[in-house]
């Protein structure tokens, strides 16, 4: 028999405390000597005394606690009046169904481990401390180990080694710590107010509730995997943020030996209490200072995780995974998280994480923030973000069925944003992207809402960007559109290009009433048709396309130039401009008497049928009028330029009276003139002038815009 192992084995067939190792025993005051057997109580109920071994070179020192046989349902160690439960090795077991193993005194293993095993339930609110480290490498040869069917704990159980724990049920209002490795199997539920605490947590139940503090001090990783989560009333996971606090360590023990000692294992000694009356505080084992770095921990629930006003923290990354929804109301920093099932309910909650991948069928993100570092990814058929914040520091993709980011509601990234919604609800919401900003719905409204990147690509049937909407860009804006894009009182702008079309179906209505369409470099309109009570420019060059007729009815101007054609008629009661040409296309055009066709190097003028000018076509260089039909250059109509050349099968460049007043039209040109005609009516004060040459003909040249004689 190894000498330096003290065992006690409980039969509650035989009523019977079984001493396996070499001991003295005494009853009473009487002393009995079991080095060579075992111990019966055959009706007694109370063992007290001194157990030492026989052997004076193996002796391990006393150990004195009281022992109680309540019922023969349990084995209870109570605080005995001379010292503690301490030996090199102790190992107490109960083999019979439903008996278990009380302590309210301290039990100390200073060299060797301890093991407790029942059939029954185990309750400690005393102390359970194994200080040596020497047997760690496995479960197995765990420092402290314990097997039942329920575990109580409201005082503390301390290892400097691995601490092994299985029961189908686990209360723990105390202490439970492990400077090494803190293993839990657990059936059924696991409960816990007080702390858990080790260097590695290792725990797989059926359910965990948390209002307590569960803590993994290592430098790894680790692992939270659950089908459900609910995280609320402050409740934390993750690494505890900077301004958390100072490290409020106390523990929640009660009863004998429990006390309200620090949930960190370095806070204990090796020597044992001369005492277990349960005064003071609680003894744990020693842990190093510095933090180690492990196997990555986990915490395994396979249904589900409540973590009320609870904190679940580790010095390394931790990562949560949840399968079938997850609550949080509180706050989770984490590594990675991974969400799937019906629901991800943030509400008024903080998720911090390096990447996070949410594919829950509703996203409920009202007054809540979500946050990564890395990338965020969002799967799902709802996603309501009223007042919330969805944000990450790098790229962000977010695919929805319906996204409500209306009331101040934020979407960002740092760099690339993608969304995709059958419908997209932004009014008095903000969507930034750093970089890159593409928008996917059959439905976007931005109604008083904003949209700001880099560059931003959008893909809708209907956009309303009404009441003070805007979508910004520093380098290029794309919009296509299918069905309607609404801008009254609006603002799309880009510092680039700007690029605004319907892939030339010709189906896209755009109303820019009250609004603008601005961009620094060149832009781009092709649609259906244009309500322009606008502004409409473009630092560099302007092109709009059109369908229907379209009336200016505010200037547009370009800086180089101005491209502008439809298939039905152009009236021009404003300025077209052009910094270098100025090019319009339509069926018919009407410059009324207020309207300026200008550039500062060429203005073309064409019509498939007939040109009425009663304003000013101008350019600093060639002026060309052409018309299918007719050209009337009428009253106060002046054309003018360099090199003007018109043609068309009639021109009549002649007066009109209007309100009174009788002007002549002119056509003048600085250095040449060539009329290509059929019919020329120049009369009632009209005036063809040339500084220069003048040629008169049948038709102009298409290439050189010189008359053929």
């Amino acid at each position: 028999m190894n000498k330096t192992l003290y065992k006690v084995i409980f039969n509650k067939k035989r009523g019977a405390m079984v001493a396996v190792a070499e001991n003295t025993l005494r009853d009473g005051k009487s002393n009995a000597d079991t080095t060579g057997g075992s111990v019966h109580l055959n009706g007694s109920h109370t063992l007290s005394g001194s157990l030492n071994p026989a052997s004076p070179t193996a002796r391990l020192g006393t150990l004195s606690f009281s022992l109680l046989l309540a019922a023969g349902t349990a084995l209870i160690i109570a605080p005995a009046a001379v010292s503690p439960a301490y030996a090199r090795k102790i190992t107490l077991i109960s083999t019979d169904k439903g008996v278990g193993i009380n302590n309210a005194g301290q039990i100390f293993a200073a060299a060797g481990g301890i093991i407790l095993s029942a059939d029954g339930k185990i309750g400690n609110s005393g102390s359970i401390v194994a200080a040596d480290k020497a047997s760690v490498s496995t479960a197995d040869s765990a420092a402290i180990q314990i097997k039942s069917h329920s575990l109580d704990n409201s005082g503390s159980i301390s290892a400097q080694g691995k601490a092994n724990i299985g029961a189908q049920s686990l209360n723990n209002s105390g202490l439970i710590a492990s400077a090494n490795e803190l293993n839990i199997r657990n059936q059924n539920s696991l409960n816990n107010s007080g702390q858990l605490n080790a260097a590695r947590l290792d725990v797989v139940s059926g359910s965990l509730s948390n209002t307590g503090r569960i803590s993994q001090t290592g430098l790894q990783n680790l692992a939270i995997n659950a089908k459900q989560v609910d995280n609320r009333n402050q409740g934390l996971m993750g690494y505890t943020p900077a301004d958390a606090g100072g490290g409020n360590n106390t523990g929640s023990g009660s009863g004998n030996g429990s006390g309200n000692s620090g949930s960190n294992p370095s806070s204990g000694n090796t020597t044992p209490p001369s005492s277990a009356t349960g005064g003071g505080s609680t003894t744990t084992a020693p842990a190093p200072a510095t933090p180690t770095t492990l196997a990555d921990g986990q915490i395994t629930v396979s249904g589900s995780l409540l973590n009320d006003k609870g904190q679940i923290t580790a010095n390394g990354e931790t990562n949560l995974n949840a399968r079938n929804g997850l609550v949080n109301q509180a706050q989770l920093n984490l590594n990675q998280l991974h969400v799937s099932g019906d629901l991800l309910d943030n509400r008024s909650g903080v998720i911090h994480a390096k990447s996070a991948d949410i594919r829950s069928h509703t996203l409920d993100n009202r007054g809540g923030q979500i946050s990564s570092t890395d990338t965020l990814s969002v799967n799902n058929q709802r996603t309501d973000n009223r007042g919330g914040q969805i944000l990450s520091a790098n790229q962000a993709d977010l695919y929805s069925n319906i996204l409500d980011n209306q009331d101040q509601g934020g979407i960002a990234a740092g760099k690339a944003l993608a969304i995709t919604a059958d419908g997209l609800d932004n009014r008095n919401g903000t969507v930034v992207a750093g970089q890159t900003l593409s928008v996917t719905g059959r439905r976007i409204d931005n109604r008083s809402g904003s949209m700001d990147a880099a560059g931003t690509s959008i893909s809708t049937e209907n956009l309303d960007n009404s009441n003070k909407g805007a979508i910004r860009s520093n380098q290029t804006l794309h919009i296509n559109a299918s069905g309607s894009l609404n801008n009254r009182n609006g603002q799309l702008s880009s510092a680039g290009q700007l690029d605004i079309n319907d892939d030339a179906r010709q189906t896209l209505a755009v109303d820019n009433s009250g609004g603008s369409i601005l961009a620094g470099g060149d832009a781009r309109i092709q649609s259906r048709s244009l309500s322009n009570n606008g502004t409409v420019a473009a630092g560099r060059d302007l092109a709009i396309a059109l369908q229907d007729s379209f009336t200016v009815e505010q200037d547009i101007v370009a800086g180089r130039r101005l491209s502008l054609s439809t298939q039905g008629s152009l009236n021009n009661p404003h300025t077209l401009q052009g910094g270098e040409a100025v090019t319009l296309q339509a069926a018919q055009i009407d410059n009324h008497a207020s309207g300026k066709i200008q550039s500062g190097g060429r203005t073309e003028v064409t019509a498939v049928h007939n040109i009425g000018n009663r304003g000013l076509i101008n350019s600093n260089g060639g002026t060309v009028v052409r018309a299918g039909e007719v050209i009337d250059n009428l009253g106060s109509g002046k054309i003018f330029g360099d090199h003007v050349a018109l043609g068309g099968s009639v021109l009549n460049n002649r007066e009109e009276t209007v309100n009174g007043a009788t002007q002549a039209a002119v056509v003048a040109a600085r250095q040449r003139l060539d009329i290509g005609a059929k019919e020329i009516y120049n009369r009632e004060g009209g005036l063809l002038s040339s500084e220069g040459s003048l040629a008169i003909g049948g038709a102009l040249d298409a290439q050189r815009n010189r008359c053929l004689v």
